[in-house]
């Protein structure tokens, strides 16, 4: 015989286990009313077995996850300056670091740090291959935006880190050397940034010679 103790715990498990599976028909009502126990002895156990054999024919249903949880994570604005930070340690040229938006920062933060360095090495490859390092962009211009033409989806291919000759980018001044270019560029006879030449600047041995590297 059960005592008073056990079959209120009993009847009490077997309020919660009807409660947690949305059982509310004559099982629940006829072993309990409320918190008052209303049947004793074998009836509520016999009662509780029912629920049992009952309960293992209900099938709960899965638990969806909620739409908060189903969304991506926002980074913090913390989590966005530090990996701004690593990203910037990357680049030559550190000028206009603080130049570079909030709007913009946040945009790369969905740009990794090996992309980025794959970019930057893309873009020095070039400069260097034209002998053009002192051109080099400031910081702030190429993170705000024109890292995005050397990053993989503008089908740079890699040779051992360089550029391939094929889609190496053909420039006015690429036939000169880099002691031509610097002798030009000082003399106000071409400029490398808009690949533009000063005709009124030249001597016509500098006409000639550039005509013969295919400049003008």
């Amino acid at each position: 015989m059960v005592t008073v103790d056990e079959l209120v715990a009993l009847t009490q498990a077997y309020k919660n286990l009807c409660e947690a599976t949305n059982i509310t028909n004559e099982l629940y009502d006829s072993g309990i009313k409320g918190d008052k126990i209303i049947v004793y002895g074998d009836f509520v156990c016999d009662k509780f077995n029912e629920y049992i054999r009952q309960s293992e024919k209900t099938v709960l249903p899965e638990a969806k996850p909620s739409e908060e949880a189903s969304k991506p994570k926002k980074p913090s604005q913390a989590e966005i300056n530090a990996h701004y930070e690593e990203l910037w340690k990357l680049y030559p040229s550190k000028r206009g670091k603080n130049s570079v938006s909030i709007t913009r920062r946040t945009k790369l933060y969905d740009v990794s740090v090996s992309d980025m360095e794959k970019a930057v090495k893309r873009y020095v490859n070039e400069l260097e291959q034209k002998g053009k390092m002192e051109f080099i962009l400031n910081g702030s211009t190429w993170f705000n935006g024109r890292y995005e033409d050397y990053m993989d989806d503008n089908n740079f291919s890699q040779i051992d880190g360089a550029v391939s000759s094929e889609e190496k980018p053909k420039g006015r001044f690429d036939a000169l050397s880099p002691s031509e270019m610097k002798d030009y560029i000082s003399r106000g006879i071409i400029n490398p940034e808009d690949e533009s030449v000063n005709w009124f600047a030249m001597s016509s041995e500098d006409s000639a010679f550039l005509k013969s590297k295919g400049v003008i």
